[in-house]
């Protein structure tokens, strides 16, 4: 996505950091109209963690992604994250 010009910056956050204990595993920033907006999100692939992480980080979307979903669909979640 950053290779293409979807997105300026992508990270991904160590574990057990104060991101990711505040249910922020990714940040993603891009450039919206003039200003720099960012955004973060979990992720998971076991829908009761999904279940739990979505209640203690209200205001982080929980994603589930199962094994196996597809790359377009990752994409199109993080893309709307701006929308």
């Amino acid at each position: 996505m950053k290779e293409r010009g979807s997105i300026t910056e992508f990270k991904k956050h160590p574990p057990n950091t104060i991101d990711d204990l505040n249910g922020k595993d990714f940040t993603v920033w891009k450039l919206v109209g003039e200003t720099m907006a960012e955004r973060s999100f979990g992720v998971t692939i076991s829908s009761q963690r999904r279940n739990r992480s979505a209640v203690l980080h209200r205001k982080i979307p929980q994603w589930w992604l199962p094994i196996g979903t597809k790359p377009e669909t990752i994409t199109r979640k993080i893309l709307e994250l701006f929308q």
